[in-house]
């Protein structure tokens, strides 16, 4: 279904006061009628709680990759252009220290596919190859050690048509390239999904979906050292008959965190499960389950620097994501609940600010033409959707150039239509009542931007006119 008045939904019924969404709204990251979309690595945070986003833009035929960031208690900046090349599976990376932002991506070479790096300074992203077209390579994951190094894992499929992880650092001040021979990835392993994470000396573990199709699981490939190439390797089991993805989080202490989520065959129900693996210990606790009785896959798993564990997960329904966002921590015994529940959501990805705060990114939308970047966050006044107790009074449609807005309580002092490009389609002071309509039937089609000034405060909300 095709929702005309993009809201996200917050079910005060279904979901259990959380003091991580105290006080959360939905900050609308686009404006536009392009379709845009969040991919897994899509939000990090740094140690100045300045959040970073990454997503993808459809221009027509191909993606583009787009950043934004938000320091500490102020609004989005302006949308910085990693590249405008044809990209596909990106991913973002920050140095927590520093707060310098890095991006990896995959991207048509010369002979073959090859994985990207994008580096932001000032504002201004400046881009240098990780791989050089030789071979196809795809789907990479990032991380940055406590040193401010970059460490890149990604899936490779070599002239004889078989998968394997690979692995490179600029440690050294060149990239160095590392391939894992004994990971086993099956015939289909361009599906291998790998994640990373780098400790503060750069000693890395790799996750990813390992094995044959019917018995997948995930396995992790660690080394010891920084730069070591003798990679150790585990295989591990949860009480699914097939583990398919993962995410992945390293803490303070150097213990690693694991969410992963598979299958009891033919794609449902989905279970997830959490395992940690303690610094310096051979294998990882037993799994423990996360969103009993949900059927849930993997989102995003977040780990504070102390160790604290944090997940979002896509509900999903037989084969199907039902556009549904999952919740639950370590601290609630990972017993879950609807974060975000309309049917229209995407892509989840978590972090959490130094005071506790959440902070969730999808893409929100049902059809191409209406997929929109939302962060569902604390408010600081920058979005489009405004606390519950006063954007639920408010009914808005946009049908054919016919504008009506009615107010469950309260009354209308002024109501303005605003276009994409800030310009004023009309603002006009109201007599006080519950309801406003007006025809405008020359009004393009498109996205539009409604204020509406009710009991001297004012509601935003997004329109498609079609």
């Amino acid at each position: 279904m095709k929702h005309l008045l993009l809201c996200l939904l917050l079910v005060a019924s279904v979901l259990p006061a959380r003091s991580q969404w105290i006080g959360a709204v939905e900050d609308t990251i686009t404006h536009n009628a392009l379709r845009e979309e969040t991919r897994r690595q899509s939000l990090a945070i740094d140690d100045n709680n300045t959040i970073h986003l990454l997503y993808v833009r459809d221009t027509g035929g191909a993606w583009e990759l787009v950043y934004h960031k938000r320091p500490n208690n102020s609004a989005w900046g302006p949308e910085e252009s990693v590249t405008t090349a044809t990209v596909a599976n990106a991913a973002l990376a920050v140095d927590r220290a520093s707060g310098h932002a890095y991006a990896v991506w995959e991207q048509p070479g010369i002979t073959g596919t090859d994985i990207l790096l994008g580096e932001e300074t000032g504002g201004v992203w400046s881009n240098q190859p990780v791989t050089f077209g030789l071979h196809q390579n795809m789907d990479p994951a990032i991380s940055v050690d406590g040193q401010g190094k970059v460490h890149v894992a990604w899936v490779r499929q070599d002239s004889n048509g078989d998968y394997y992880i690979a692995y490179a650092t600029n440690r050294s001040g060149f990239w160095e390239e590392s391939i894992l021979s004994a990971s086993t990835l099956g015939p289909f392993g361009s599906g291998a999904t790998p994640a990373i994470v780098a400790d503060q000396i750069g000693r890395v573990h790799i996750a990813y979906r390992g094995g044959n199709f019917g018995t997948y699981r995930i396995h992790v490939a660690y080394n010891t050292a920084p730069g070591d190439t003798n990679w150790q390797y585990r295989i591990l089991t949860t009480p699914n008959a097939e583990d398919l993805s993962c995410s992945l989080a390293i803490d303070r202490d150097t213990t690693i965190h694991l969410l992963s989520s598979g299958n009891d065959g033919f794609g449902f129900p989905t279970h997830a499960h959490y395992m940690t693996k303690a610094a310096g210990a051979p294998s990882f606790n037993p799994a423990t389950p996360v969103a009993t009785g949900f059927s849930a896959g993997v989102g995003d798993l977040f780990v504070t620097p102390t160790g604290d564990a944090h997940a979002v997960l896509d509900e999903i329904s037989g084969n199907i994501y039902t556009g549904n966002v999952l919740y639950a921590n370590a601290a609630g015994g990972w017993n879950a609940s609807y974060l975000l529940q309309n049917a229209g959501n995407y892509g989840c990805n978590l972090v959490l600010d130094e005071q506790g705060f959440g902070y969730c990114a999808v893409y929100a939308g049902n059809t191409f033409n209406d997929q929109e970047i939302v962060v569902y966050g604390r408010n600081f006044g920058t979005g489009i959707k405004d606390p519950d107790d006063l954007g639920t009074r408010l009914q808005a449609s946009l049908t054919h150039g016919e504008l009506k807005i009615r107010l469950e309580q309260g009354t209308l002092s002024r109501v303005s239509l605003i276009g994409l490009n800030g310009q004023r389609i009309f603002t006009e002071d109201t007599s006080p009542d519950a309801s406003f309509s007006k025809s405008l039937p020359e009004l393009a089609s498109g996205v539009y931007m409604i204020e509406v000034r009710v009991d001297n405060q004012t509601i935003r909300r997004k329109l498609i006119n079609e």
